[in-house]
């Protein structure tokens, strides 16, 4: 699938890095190709140098789909650098490339007793790097406390504390950016005792630092329980999903 797909769209960017005519989209390690949600795709690759038939270049891909359609969005593409020295966290973004925005989207969100926001992240700096699919999140209270949470993907199925182990990365452009739905529930819902606290702001942790943007919502949760957070992988879909 990710082949017949993905396969057009990455020779097209491949030629303009310096790729010949060969390349592959998956290497001789386990999961090399990913499969995040029906919009998405994602794995690591090789591409053969033009005039330099012995030298080929890894790379880490991000394919972005039509899930209506099956065509692609966007492919993007980040060689791996192989200067000695370097080391796989130099692959990542960090926390002072990168810009959080949130948006309600006119209250597209807003549901009986359910809210949400509308999560982007852009690549301020000039070369591409990585990002987890699901980053970690945290909402805080005006004293800066967290509010405990148990994520769980769009799908209602999968956890998205286990899809991050599982180390789903995603290649973010330069100057480009990668969008998240988060939901919760913000009302009354529950029968018996509850908890509902007001935050103020989320958070979005990158290697080890907080990337924070203003946030004024009400979470509910059963008493003494965490409350779930909905989140969608990050991708190019720039509108609520």
């Amino acid at each position: 699938m990710t082949t017949f797909l993905c396969q057009p769209a990455a020779r097209d960017i491949l030629k303009k890095m310096g790729s010949d005519s060969r390349f592959f989209l998956q290497d001789d390690k386990p999961d090399s190709q990913v499969f995040v949600s029906p919009s998405l795709l994602s794995g690591r690759g090789q591409y053969r140098k033009a005039q330099h038939s012995i030298e080929w270049v890894p790379f880490a891909w991000t394919c972005h789909l039509d899930p209506q359609t099956g065509k692609v969005r966007r492919f993007d593409v980040m060689p791996f650098a192989t200067e000695k020295g370097k080391t796989a966290e130099s692959h990542y973004c960090a926390a002072s490339d990168l810009q959080l925005v949130l948006d309600s989207q006119n209250g597209a969100f807003d549901g009986m007793s359910h809210t949400g926001t509308f999560m982007t992240v852009k690549n301020k700096g000039g070369k591409a790097c990585l990002l987890p699919a699901y980053p970690s999140v945290q909402f805080q209270t005006d004293d800066g406390k967290s509010v405990p949470v148990k994520r769980q993907a769009a799908d209602g199925d999968t956890p998205a504390e286990d899809t991050l182990q599982s180390g789903i990365d995603l290649v973010l452009p330069p100057k480009s950016e990668l969008h998240s739905a988060l939901r919760w529930v913000s009302g009354d819902v529950y029968g018996g005792p509850h908890d509902c606290h007001t935050i103020t702001s989320l958070v979005v942790m990158v290697g080890g630092k907080a990337l924070s943007y203003p946030l004024r919502s009400t979470f509910c949760s059963p008493e003494q329980g965490r409350a779930v957070v909905e989140q969608s992988p990050l991708s190019s879909q720039a509108s609520v999903p």
